[in-house]
Parts: C-alpha cells; structure tokens; sequence
C-alpha cells in the first residue's frame, strides 16, 4: 500500500505540475502527508488508502496516464466530496 500510495501520488504531481507537498494539501489535507508517509514516521489504516486513492481517480488529470503499481482492490463509487476539483481548489 505504501508504495502504491506513492507512486500515485509522485505521478499524479508530475501530471499537474504541484509539489508534493501541494499534491498532500490537496489530497489527505496534510502538506506534509507523503514525505512523512515515505519516511515510515506515519501511516494509515486501509479505509483511509482506498479514500486517498478515490481522491486521486477523482482528480486525475485528463489524458495522463494511472501509474503502473500492484493491484488495487474494487473501490466503491462514493467519493468523498470535500475533495472533488472545483474551483475553490
């Protein structure tokens, strides 16, 4: 999961052109969230991974493409709305 957390998260911000720091604001809610997850200093439990990988699919940019990364299990089509792109974002 780390790693497949990572992955996505380091494509998804060479597809926007945002930092990591800004890519962690935006999806978890924490600046900090990914270089502290890599590091192993936090983690999260497996609710809150398939929540920030529907944030990202919410998000992905148009015509880049998803990572390559290890199996990810069914996710369930509610997505969290805080965190849909809208203009405030």
């Amino acid at each position: 999961m780390r790693q497949n957390l990572f992955v996505i998260a380091q494509a998804y911000a060479e597809a926007t052109g945002l930092s990591m720091v800004t890519v962690g604001k935006k999806i978890h809610g924490n600046g900090d969230f990914f270089g502290e997850f890599l590091n192993g200093d936090i983690s999260c439990g497996v609710n809150t991974y398939y929540h920030l990988v529907n944030r990202f699919r919410a998000r992905w940019p148009k015509g880049a493409p998803w990572p390559k990364t290890r199996p990810i299990g069914s996710l369930g089509k509610k997505i969290d709305a805080g965190f849909v792109d809208d203009k405030r974002s």
